[in-house]
């Protein structure tokens, strides 16, 4: 207890948003970041744990697909001390989740209000503090892996962009798939794994993001998260009152796509065939301003049904539209990104389909139809429109606090996106547009035609 009020709060930073949210920024001992997001009217508390590990790590430690592994072995297993306290306590007071992507592990656990403490020691205690890397619960990980990447594999688009993914950052560990390989997956040992959590998660508290959601004042969640990572295993917790050691990120990107890349064929039998048109785009870590920035670009393309992109599929006139869905997306990364445009149930040839959508992304680039203050503004309705929509629940809207802040953009960017996003101007996003489609593009077809 003396301990607790030794230590003094280095960072506090209160946000006010439309959710009613009070949204309090601390670090904790070692470097570690606590993210508190108030919500008066909330009866349930949520509860998550971000760690920066991922394919950047496995590279550098000549690993794959540990990551993913070490996510599902922390929160699974039957043979395992932490599932076993999941059947005893999760199962009376609530439930919890995990997540992995390229860049992080997502663990969360939502309870009732009353039932926090014990959800807090399930989660940070018996979990995240305390690993077992039991055999059992490794092979149990192993098959949960496969079946997610057989998911993948079953799902048109997502199998696509991952290919694509691969081919692009095929020099980067951006292009390392999160789910591994066959061969890997099988060779990975408990002792593979204890050596790859001790020199990331267990090596420095900084990796590590954690946030609490509900109605719950911040002085009373740090004591909560305090006293469990305290009563744990947690080594980057124990050492923390060492002096740090500078922390080395290993970052190898890819500045542009090859000239000349040969496009992607799926060889896919599918009802409706679909074609991919890829760009490299900045990563999270550039910053705030060129994230918001590319949220404003990507609306503008394939935001709504008046953006660019959805308007090739009605072209009036002689012009034949090009297929009867055309969407984007952001695949984001924190040392870099991809940005997607999908053309799904492509009329004409898929590579005609691919070239319409270029040409739109040319004239954008090349300053011979550049971005409109209309577009501007609907696009930046649309932005906070959705962003209203998608954080719905208590779950959501912690889950995204904690990946602003693990992504390098910060829980502010999350708790005043509007301002973010009504910050950006024209030059801003044509200077974008311009950095981004004036390079070459990769391409990715399912099924021949």
């Amino acid at each position: 207890m003396k301990r607790f009020f030794a230590v003094a709060v280095l960072l506090l930073s209160l946000v006010s948003t439309t959710y009613g949210q009070t949204v309090t920024v601390r670090e904790l001992p070692g470097g570690a970041t606590l993210i508190v997001s108030r919500e008066p009217e909330e009866t349930n508390v949520v509860i998550e744990a971000f760690f920066r590990v991922g394919v950047a790590d496995e590279n550098a430690a000549g690993e794959n697909g540990l990551s993913a592994l070490l996510a599902r072995t922390w929160a699974g297993g039957a043979g395992s001390r932490s599932a076993w306290l999941l059947a005893r306590d999760i199962g009376k007071f609530g439930a919890l989740g995990v997540w992995s992507t390229g860049d992080y592990i997502e663990l969360w656990t939502l309870s009732g209000a009353a039932e926090r403490e014990i959800a807090a020691q399930t989660l940070l205690l018996n979990i995240v503090s305390t690993p077992l890397f039991l055999p059992g619960v490794v092979e149990n990980a192993k098959r949960d892996v496969e079946r997610e990447r057989s998911v993948r594999t079953d799902g048109l688009l997502s199998e696509a962009i991952a290919r694509l993914r691969g081919r692009i950052f095929v020099a980067s560990p951006t292009g390392r798939d999160p789910l591994s390989d066959p061969a890997s997956l099988s060779g990975a040992t408990p002792a593979n794994l204890r050596r790859f959590y001790a020199k990331t998660v267990g090596a420095d508290a900084r990796r590590a993001v954690f946030v609490v959601a509900g109605n719950i004042e911040a002085d009373d969640a740090e004591r909560m998260i305090r006293s469990a990572l305290a009563a744990g295993d947690w080594q980057a917790w124990r050492d923390s009152g060492k002096a740090a050691k500078p922390m080395i990120l290993p970052i190898v990107a890819t500045d542009a796509i090859p000239e000349g890349l040969k496009p992607l064929d799926l060889r896919r039998a599918a009802p409706s065939r679909l074609a991919l048109v890829g760009f490299v785009a900045p990563g999270t870590t550039e910053g705030v301003q060129t994230a918001a920035t590319l949220h404003v670009l990507d609306a503008v393309l394939g935001g709504g049904k008046d953006c660019r992109l959805f308007a090739l599929r009605d072209r009036s006139g002689d012009d034949t539209p090009i297929a009867y869905d055309i969407v984007s997306r952001i695949e984001a990364g924190r040392e870099q990104s991809l940005w997607i445009a999908s053309v799904s149930g492509t009329i004409p040839p898929s590579q005609l389909a691919q070239k319409t959508v270029v040409a739109t992304l040319t004239a954008l680039a090349d300053g011979s139809r550049p971005v409109t203050d209309d577009e501007l503004a609907r696009a930046k309705i649309f932005l906070k429109g959705r962003h209203r929509r998608e954080r719905q629940r208590l779950t959501d809207r912690a889950s995204a606090l904690g990946y602003a802040q693990v992504m390098g953009l910060g829980a502010t960017f999350e708790s005043d996106y509007d301002a973010q996003i009504d910050a950006i101007t024209v030059a801003q996003v044509n200077a974008l547009a311009k950095r981004i489609f004036s390079t070459n593009a990769a391409y990715a077809v399912t099924g021949s035609e």
